[in-house]
């Protein structure tokens, strides 16, 4: 037989759970494609870098101009060897000035990058 307060305790477990489901939903990144060539790698402090494209992404809303789209360890999913993977494919691309393909997190102002790949064949 189930309580009054068990009751209780069962109705904050679930209004808890539906809480961190919806908060869980707002959190997610909106991943946003971009093809462009890189004007410039600036490596940061931190050991993150941020990429200048000849075009920017309407959905970047970095506030600077040119865009900046970061790639740093903890955003977006990124891990150190993903970080170190981009940066070379980054530089390569850039030095043959070939087209880059981003996704990056349209939901905020940094615009953290999560894919990029290098289009050799445009």
């Amino acid at each position: 037989m189930i309580t009054g307060a068990q009751e209780l305790v069962r109705y904050g477990v679930q209004l808890t759970l539906l809480f961190a489901l919806f908060a869980s939903f707002s959190a997610h990144a909106t991943p946003t494609w971009h093809t462009a060539k890189i004007n410039s790698i600036y490596p940061l402090a931190d050991g993150a870098f941020i990429l200048q494209l000849d075009n920017d992404s309407s959905a970047c809303t970095s506030g600077s101009s040119p865009d900046f789209y970061y790639v740093r360890v903890g955003q977006n999913a990124i891990t150190q060897e993903a970080l170190n993977n981009m940066l070379s494919v980054a530089l390569a691309a850039a030095s043959l000035r070939i087209n880059v393909s981003i996704n990056f997190d349209s939901s905020g102002t940094a615009c953290y990058v999560n894919r990029l790949s290098a289009n050799f064949a445009s």
